[in-house]
């Protein structure tokens, strides 16, 4: 019952409730992870964390579904050193977590900003050779610091967050990071150099990049105004077969803008038709904004009419 209501939480909990208040009702495990992952689904996360701490009271041993559905919640709630402390707890006690948790924890840290600690917190997971490597193409282009400079100085600054809660940093474990992994990590940096280190870290690890890795570099690259990279991005991209979309030269355009570069971002739109993929309502309204930016008023009105002429919806930024 409480599954066949996950689309709708109010009801799932209301019926958990309602079991769990039942003194002939014996309550196991299962039970306990469906209210909590449709909880932690739906952003309740303080009452997927209720539901955890209830389920912990009543001796009940979580599973790794329990474990990473209330990470998922931690992560919404910003909370990533409890995330990581819960994490490290059950991967002592031996209870087999998948990488789903661990890119819970990630993603955590990634939400409340503490990209060192995430970085650390993965790294713990991987070969030394692998996270102090710097063989990578990739890693080569990137400039200082180093991936195991960096591993070094947010280790430290982990352990001295779990000393101030009188934690112990847990054990290596054998669960190895996927591509989601790394992809919520290069959206948590802070510059284009620590997003390459994380992609040359990846392919180091023989894991494959996705579209979404490219674009998260991009953004990146866009949201500091390195178009230039942002280019070697994209063409880095399709060395690799992967077909860049919509939502990828609409970061590159908005790389333009920030850089003042409108020119580009109208050759852009240009581009994308030659390559058969066709401008939305984003990338006409952040060509028009780069171009108004630059007090270029009949480029922009020329934009304008050219969405009504491609049938694309105009709105308050239009």
């Amino acid at each position: 019952m409480i599954q066949a209501n996950k689309r709708n939480w109010r009801k799932a909990t209301e019926y958990f409730n309602k079991m769990d208040s039942d003194p002939n009702l014996a309550l196991n495990t299962v039970v306990y992870s469906q209210i909590i992952s449709i909880q932690s689904t739906h952003g309740r996360w303080m009452d997927a964390l209720e539901s955890y701490r209830r389920m912990l009271l009543r001796g009940i041993e979580p599973n790794a579904l329990t474990i990473s559905s209330v990470l998922k919640g931690l992560a919404l709630a910003n909370r990533w050193l409890d995330a990581m402390e819960i994490f490290d707890e059950y991967e002592i006690k031996g209870v087999e977590l998948d990488v789903v948790s661990l890119n819970g924890v990630v993603d955590a840290c990634r939400r409340a900003g503490a990209w060192e600690a995430g970085l650390s917190f993965v790294l713990r997971r991987m070969s030394p050779s692998s996270s102090s490597s710097s063989s990578s193409s990739l890693t080569k282009a990137a400039s200082p610091p180093s991936l195991s400079s960096l591993l070094t100085q947010s280790a430290n600054s982990f352990q001295q967050e779990k000393e101030k809660r009188g934690g112990v940093v847990g054990q290596q474990s054998r669960l190895k990071p996927n591509i989601v992994t790394f992809n919520t990590l290069i959206g948590a940096c802070n510059t284009v150099e620590q997003s390459l280190r994380m992609l040359g870290s990846a392919l180091e690890n023989r894991l494959k990049p996705d579209i979404i890795t490219y674009n998260t570099l991009m953004h990146i690259c866009a949201k500091t105004g390195r178009w230039e990279k942002a280019i070697w991005v994209q063409r880095h991209m399709r060395s690799t077969n992967i077909s860049p979309d919509v939502h990828t030269y609409n970061t590159i355009i908005n790389a333009f803008k920030a850089a003042g570069q409108w020119r580009r971002s109208t050759a852009m739109i240009g581009y994308m038709r030659s390559v058969s993929v066709r401008g939305d309502t984003v990338s006409y309204n952040s060509v028009m904004s780069a171009c108004s930016k630059a007090g270029q008023v009949d480029t922009t009105l020329d934009f304008f009419r050219r969405m009504g002429e491609e049938g694309l919806a105009k709105d308050a930024m239009s």
